[in-house]
């Protein structure tokens, strides 16, 4: 089946990169390549008795791109340069190599998302192509920009260099560089709950693929396989507006972080827990493939006891993340029914 190469970006969760309007840009140019030829350049073109060489404009477009915003012909699929900035002040970018040698190469959030060949056409526009799609390029050499185009679905991208310089290890991204905010499969990973603070839990769960559903008072992703929330005492479900305040890791609220991921990706729960989780393992015991405990612990030093359980009814498993304040204030005795320690490290020696 044929697969729209803009298309699929907006499906996936985990890229959450598509579209932006090309906004006129490589129509501004008051030459044309035509114009542009000399007769002494190099390459070839027929013109009548003498022969001139065709322009070389491989330069214009190879390098190092990085998506700047997006837009789509279904608004909702938009992304704004706000966004793209918030994820890339987490260390997640889009990145477009357009190779000299006729090669191209897209990378999202860290993902090998495709690749294939390209070719010049002229100062302002080239070709990339993708296993049966042709995908067009424009350059504007004015705000050298670079907008790649299929239909009225586009991503814009700056060169690499023409980017701000990466912010140093005490921002954002230099904190959350080197881990996974999304999985593979589309779910949040455990180094999302346990990492970052409740602005950058949404933006990552945003840039995601999950949108906030007040009915449900949790995330849902795109393709319906995934949810998340975080509950606290007496079945209470905190809100997004109560996230967003959250320090890292929920810290000073007694509350578990739930991730739902459907059973088509993985057949146990300790499958699920690997795949979802990034971060250290301090122990771990599995009953069977429905039911099991661990406990991991963050870059930052903060552990978490993870109750992973099947539902068979709604084929899908859940992740179940507590944090101290859970543990020590009752959240983990009320929801179990039983006392087995008043901290991680007490549930640690007394189940394990």
């Amino acid at each position: 089946m044929k697969k729209r190469f803009l298309s699929i970006i907006a499906v996936l969760a985990m890229f959450c990169l598509v579209l932006v309007g090309c906004g006129g840009g490589g129509s501004d140019t008051t030459a044309t390549p035509q114009e542009e030829q000399s007769s002494s350049g190099p390459g070839k073109l027929s013109g009548g008795a003498a022969e001139v060489e065709e322009e070389d404009f491989t330069a214009v477009f190879a390098g190092e791109w990085q998506a700047i915003y997006m837009d789509a012909d279904d608004p909702e699929d938009a992304i704004s340069e706000e966004d793209i900035q918030q994820m890339r002040d987490l260390g997640y970018t889009a990145d477009l190599t357009i190779s000299e040698d006729g090669t191209w190469k897209m990378v999202i959030f860290g993902e090998d998302y495709g690749e294939g060949t390209w070719e010049a056409e002229s100062a302002t526009e080239a070709s990339m192509f993708y296993e049966d799609e042709t995908i067009d390029l424009v350059y504007d050499g004015s705000a050298r920009t670079l907008s790649l185009i299929e239909s009225r679905d586009t991503i814009v991208f700056v060169r690499s260099e023409d980017l701000p310089a990466a912010p140093t290890d005490s921002s954002a991204s230099g904190k959350h560089a080197g881990y996974n905010l999304i999985n593979a499969e589309g779910y949040p990973t455990f180094y999302t709950v346990t990492g970052l603070n409740g602005s950058e839990l949404i933006t990552a769960l945003e840039a995601g693929g999950y949108k906030w559903e007040d009915d449900m008072v949790w995330w849902v992703n795109d393709d319906r396989t995934g949810d998340f929330y975080v509950s606290g005492k007496s079945n209470y479900e905190y809100p997004d507006t109560e996230i967003a305040e959250f320090d890292v890791f929920g810290k000073g609220e007694e509350c578990v972080f739930v991730i739902i991921a459907d059973g088509i990706h993985y057949s146990s729960v300790e499958e699920t827990f690997h795949a979802l989780n990034n971060i250290e393992t301090i122990d771990e015991q599995w009953a069977d493939d429905t039911f099991g405990v661990a406990i991991v612990q963050a870059p930052s030093g903060e552990k978490a006891f993870v109750v992973m359980t099947y539902n068979e009814e709604m084929d899908c498993y859940y992740a179940n993340i507590f944090n101290d304040d859970a543990i020590s204030g009752g959240l983990f005795d009320e929801l179990v029914g039983d006392n087995y320690g008043s901290s991680i490290d007490e549930l640690q020696s007394n189940l394990f």
